[in-house]
């Protein structure tokens, strides 16, 4: 190993590397055999040596639910006098193993010369790369053997994909720098370009246009060093949503630009719109100006800027789909706008505030500027019978809710160039001329497909869908989003004056035809190149040179799950080659991206505007302008060529060694592209065994994302998911920092976020398909419990947790147990007080259940008409001095909402919950026990000091239903005599009868006897690791046997014979 490798370990905690697998176990296993002053077997003789015919196995792209197989031979190489070849083990840790397999695990002898066949099998179990590692320990020299794994799998519903992006190696691979632009001050950027002035142009949230001087200081360095401020689309008037002119909302919302013109005369075109944000789970309106949709042309004059407003009546959603990005064709005079919908997934919805599609709305708009020309084209409108005339007041603002709506005329200069767009962020003409847009597919929960009639009938609760990539052919290209009032020209508004929007009906928009998602078709005639999980937006194309022009064509793609996506395309861009993500850790939200070729001032690099950090990261490729000899330094940056043969070196010089980077599926030759590291100690989250390094293993953490587990969150706290809220940090940027622990379970895997709809245009946390995991009794399955702990010591004053679920069970079957709501607790699954609202009885009910210690102590039935609710608020209010908590929810319907209500009595909680090293933790849980998978969404979580909302009637009392949670078995905790062996039940939770340092321990037995001492696996006595944990190794051998330290390695990292910590269950230690 090189002597920076070793450096480092030394200096890192021995749980970090310790943990999960690859290079954790293999580097220790190594270290100790080398302590051990174990001689040369070849010396010793007849141990044989051993061969593998690889050191890697690549399985392709494998359809999940498919299996995969590979041949390995395995040699003895040795000559006679070598001896017998002894295979002990082929391992996988326990990740690897729920993908990989193999015929044999172990048990092997080679005769010198002999050689033996093996199959390795790849079963993926969700899509995406899947890398592992095959350990095998055998007699010979290496002692451990690793054979790297390399599969990937394929959604088997989701038609073609294309293959990952390579990952380049020596000279010309793809490789850039990270940075993050000085001086920027607090923005929320939504789209950003370099204008032919050599300027950074950037469009704030609220309006403003910022125009930057950026200077390069050094290699990697971006400074701003001068700025001019633009609010002239910032003070457009807003109006309601009935024509009026509101001055109280003083703001434009801003999402698409688009600067072009010369360097003496730039022009810079934007989109803006009403900046309120409507609908969600309310259903109710904002009042919003559903037709403030306004395209603006911006031009230098002299020293400053004069604004033109060319379209006026473009549709705004009472969501946050509006009209977006925009491209622009200078040999046709045409401009694009890439306009949202109104809707989810084509039919009005609750979540969507009921509005209908309109005539211009969801579809890729062409503006004929020429036409336009010089003068302000005011979109016609349908007579609103809600305001006199035929030519209404303040027309052409004020939708009222498809009233008013934007027409369609066969001779205006705005048509839909291309329906069938749900929302899309941004329009792309590349340099071959082709046309792209990345749609964002919808959202499970948030509104479903229009009936066979294609009418505007609400309709309830739809599908969660992949963002994908369209490349737009020609005129007419349909993407697959239904808009049935461009569909069926019998859909009227209007009801005293019946009047059609369209001009004729354009019946394809009547049918769904959608991309992949979780377990769902691509459907035939939705032609999209490729889908992306995760909210996909800004888009660009790479043209420079740079790596020998290895990315020229390529398209790059911002997403909010912090990645930006490379899409490298045939000869033609009509069709993917490859895809994958370029950088896997750029920010926190990043929205838009751009990228600048050969001539531009700074050739190659890669800009994007991140929304939710306020900042712009800069990307530098390593071969940046070579050419130039004021760049030397650059140039000899790029004459050492990357190679990854070291799995323990860090070629990039990011802080992370190549194994964990291939486990990432990070590149190891670009430091820009580097792992998620949560408390930065250079060993990712992946193979890091405790990733806020506060010494719990995030096997039982509860907060395995907060050091302080809770202590410095104070209160009050407000965790609200709006786009213009700021991040709250941790898990997705949602403020938990951790999932109800079963103790056995690393966190990571207890949810999956491509199953997760994040803040989003909607503003919300939506568990797409709520599993059926539930923590009641001894089951401790449960998933998606979402959690963070609060500074909240005994005798502190009462505090309230509160959150609200959105449209609960909206068109969703009921069964089973089905039920969504929040939880306080000690952190894991045997500690807690919930209040959830489920589906027993005609119209469901409320349940407030307690468990303590893995006993449910008590759970009551209230029956409330939770089903076709707008939404329900809960709040469960805590007494720190007497222990007790009291559950109560009040529901709001149709608008209207109803008294606050007691979810039963008060209960009590032990003091452990308080005075544990972990604080109490607050969170939100749901489950489909036994029943449909189903969305579930909230709209936020608080906690506060103030219980003073809390006041129930008196003249209220809650109607009490017989629990009806699934029957539980858990075993009661009874002293009894000590048995055959020497044990006895524990007499009570906090007894120590073993003198091991820990009390209740996880099979509630309490060892007499000194030689059973049996504490959990992550106990250390004195400096030492005991490996004798749960019986999974016992006993010791004189000298250095590499499979009994692999075992006891194990053993310490939980990968076998994991058992809840005595926190696990609230108990003191």
């Amino acid at each position: 190993m090189p002597e920076s490798f070793w450096k480092r370990l030394s200096v890192l905690n021995f749980s970090q590397f310790c943990l999960r697998r690859i290079c954790a176990i293999v580097v220790l296993v190594a270290a100790i055999a080398g302590q051990a002053g174990a001689t040369s077997v070849e010396a010793q003789g007849g141990n044989g040596r051993f061969l593998a015919s690889a050191e890697e196995l690549e399985f392709g792209a494998v359809e999940v639910g498919d299996r995969a197989s590979r041949m390995l031979t395995i040699s003895n190489t040795g000559g006679i006098e070598s001896g017998l070849l002894t295979i002990s083990t082929l391992f996988l840790d326990e990740r690897d193993a729920s993908n990989y397999a193999t015929d044999i695990s172990g048990g092997i002898e080679l005769q010198p010369g002999e050689s033996r066949d093996l199959n390795i099998y790849f079963d993926p179990k969700r899509e995406g790369a899947t890398p592992g590692m095959l350990f095998i320990t055998h007699s010979g020299r290496e002692t451990v053997s690793v054979v790297q794994l390399n599969g990937t799998g394929v959604d088997a519903h989701s038609g073609v994909r294309p293959p990952d992006i390579g990952r380049a190696e020596g000279e010309g691979a793809v490789s850039f720098l990270k940075s993050q632009l000085n001086g920027l001050g607090d923005i929320r950027p939504t789209s950003l370009q370099f204008g032919p002035d050599g300027k950074l142009y950037i469009s704030s949230m609220n309006g403003d246009i910022f125009v930057y001087e950026i200077e390069r200081s050094d290699t990697n360095q971006y400074s701003i060093t001068d700025f001019e401020q633009i609010d002239l689309v910032k003070n457009i008037v807003n109006h309601d949503d009935d024509g009026t002119r509101n001055s109280t909302v003083n703001t434009r919302l801003v999402t698409g630009m688009a600067v072009t013109g010369s360097a003496s005369s730039p022009v810079v075109y934007v989109t803006s719109s009403d900046p309120r944000i409507g609908g969600g789970g309310s259903g109710e309106s904002t009042n919003l100006d559903t037709n403030s949709g306004v395209l603006s042309r911006l031009t230098k004059a002299g020293n400053g800027w004069q604004k033109l407003d060319l379209v006026r009546g473009l549709p705004r959603s009472e969501e946050n789909h509006t009209a977006n990005g925009i491209a622009v064709s200078t040999d046709t005079g045409k401009l694009y706008i890439a306009m949202g919908g109104n809707t989810n997934q084509g039919a009005p919805s609750n979540n969507f505030a009921k509005l209908p599609e309109y005539a211009l709305s969801a579809a890729i708009l062409e503006v004929d500027l020429i036409a336009i020309g010089n003068t302000t084209y005011d979109l016609p409108t349908l007579d609103d019978e809600d305001r006199a005339g035929a030519s209404d007041f303040n027309d052409p603002f004020g939708g009222n809710r498809g009233k008013n709506q934007a027409m369609i005329t066969d001779d205006g200069p705005v048509q839909v160039y291309a329906p069938g767009f749900r929302n899309p962020y941004d329009v792309l003409i590349s340099a071959n001329g082709n046309m792209y847009s990345w749609d964002n597919g919808p959202n499970g929960g948030w509104g479903g497909i229009p009936n066979d009639d294609c009418g505007n009938e609400i309709i309830e609760p739809g599908q969660t869908r992949h963002d994908a990539l369209h490349l737009i052919s020609d005129r007419g290209y349909y993407a697959g989003h239904p808009n049935p009032v461009r569909g069926n020209n019998a859909i009227l508004f209007n009801e005293s004056n019946p009047q059609t929007p369209v001009p004729f009906a354009n019946s394809i928009e009547c049918n769904y035809y959608g991309p992949s998602g979780s377990g769902l078709t691509q459907h035939p005639e939705n032609y999209a190149l490729m889908a992306t999980p995760a909210s996909t937006n800004g888009i660009t194309e790479y043209t420079a040179s740079n790596f020998g022009g290895a990315m020229q064509g390529d398209l790059l793609a911002a997403a909010f799950n912090n990645k930006l996506y490379r899409v490298q395309m045939n000869s033609t861009g009509t069709a993917v080659a490859a895809s994958g993500a370029i950088f896997s850790n750029v920010g926190t939200t990043p929205l838009d991206v751009t990228a600048l070729g050969d001539e531009a001032i700074f050739p190659g690099t890669i800009w994007v505007a991140d929304f939710s950090s306020r900042s712009v990261i800069v990307f530098e490729p390593q071969d940046y302008d070579q050419s130039d000899d004021d760049q030397s330094d650059d140039a000899d940056a790029d004459e050492e060529e990357c190679t990854t043969d070291n799995a323990f070196a860090d070629p990039d010089e990011d802080g992370f060694t190549t194994a964990d980077e291939q486990a990432n599926g990070t590149d190891a030759c670009s430091a820009a592209d580097f792992p998620e590291d949560s408390d930065a100690d250079g060993v990712s989250n992946l193979l890091d065994s405790d990733d806020d390094n506060d010494g719990l293993p995030d096997l039982g953490d509860p907060f395995a994302r907060d050091a302080s587990n809770g202590a410095n969150t104070s209160l009050p706290v407000s965790y609200q998911w709006e786009n213009n809220s700021d991040p709250s940090g941790f898990i997705s940027n949602l403020g938990f920092s951790g999932l109800m622990t079963n103790g056995e379970t690393d966190y990571a895997t207890l949810y999956n976020p491509d199953d997760m709809t994040v803040r989003g245009a909607a503003g919300v946390l939506t568990v797409d398909g709520v599993p059926p995991g539930d923590a009641i009794g001894g089951q401790n399955s449960q998933q998606y419990a979402f959690q963070f702990g609060i500074d909240v010591e005994p005798g502190d004053p009462a505090f309230v947790a509160s959150t609200r679920v959105l449209a609960p069970f909206l068109g969703v079957s009921a069964s089973g147990y089905q039920s969504m709501g929040m939880f306080v607790g000690s952190g894991d699954q045997d500690n807690y007080i919930k209040v959830v609202a489920n589906r027993q009885g005609l119209a469901g009910g409320v349940e407030r259940l307690s468990e303590v210690f893995g006993n449910v102590e008590s759970s009551i039935q209230t029956e409330a008409a939770v089903t076709g609710s707008d939404y329900i608020d809960f709040y469960i209010q805590v007494d720190p001095s007497s222990l007790t908590a009291t559950a109560y929810y009040r529901i709001t319907t149709n608008g209207n909402t109803g008294d606050l209500q007691a979810a039963g009595g008060s209960v009590a909680f032990p003091s452990q919950w308080l005075n544990a090293s972990t604080r109490i933790a607050v969170g939100i849980i749901s489950t489909s026990n036994s029943g449909q998978s189903f969305p579930a969404t909230w709209d936020f979580v608080e906690v506060t000091n103030s219980t003073d909302a809390l006041i129930v009637p008196e003249d209220v009392e809650p109607v009490e239903l017989p629990p009806v949670d699934p029957p539980i078995v858990t075993p009661p905790i009874v002293p009894t005599d000590p048995t055959e062996d020497g044990t006895k039940v524990c007499e009570s939770t906090e007894s120590d009868l073993d003198g091991d340092g820990f009390g209740w321990e996880d099979n509630q037995v309490c060892v007499v006897a000194p030689e059973a001492v049996d504490p959990p696996a992550e106990k250390e006595v004195e400096g030492s690791v005991v490996v004798a944990a749960g019986g999974c190794v016992s006993g010791t051998q004189n000298g250095f046997d590499p499979m009994l330290m692999l075992l006891a390695l194990m053993a310490l990292c939980g990968l076998r014979c994991r058992r809840k910590p005595e926190a696990a269950y609230g108990v003191d230690r």
